[in-house]
């Protein structure tokens, strides 16, 4: 069910996760170059992540989740350290969102259509503007933690 603002929800009511399938081209450190599917996924419930899932031709997905601010933030400028950073850039004149991503088993740089990235960064702005985020379970989990 569509609210008229772009959000589905389920029958409980409950907002739906915001998906965004794109093909992108990835590099790995090894020079190799190859498109792979890749699933944008935001959901409400984790307001300040975003999840990156690949398709894999093993069939299993790999997922990176990260902070939604990198992703939004490296549409304009170069953002983040260590395992994640984004940056914007162009090849042959089309405008790209790049993600770095670095693990023990490699690295990639993965080249995404800024045009698809932006569209899917409004969208979960919509759901969740900046600064409203709310972190539920945080009371739990420091408890848990302090235990």
């Amino acid at each position: 069910m569509d609210n008229g603002a772009g959000t589905t929800a389920s029958p409980s009511g409950m907002a739906l996760p915001l998906r965004r399938a794109l093909v992108a081209e990835i590099r790995t450190n090894d020079g190799n170059e190859t498109l792979v599917e890749v699933t944008w996924v935001y959901d409400a419930r984790d307001p300040l992540a975003v999840s990156a899932v690949f398709t894999t031709s093993g069939g299993s997905p790999v997922v990176w989740t990260f902070a939604r601010d990198l992703l939004v933030d490296g549409l304009e400028g170069p953002v983040g350290e260590g395992d994640v950073q984004v940056w914007p850039a162009s090849d042959d004149d089309v405008a790209l969102v790049c993600v770095a991503l670095a693990s023990p088993s490699g690295e990639a740089v993965v080249g995404f259509d800024a045009a698809e990235v932006e569209e899917f960064c409004r969208a979960s702005l919509v759901r969740v503007p900046r600064g409203s985020e709310v972190v539920t379970g945080l009371d739990e989990l420091i408890s848990a933690l302090l235990g």
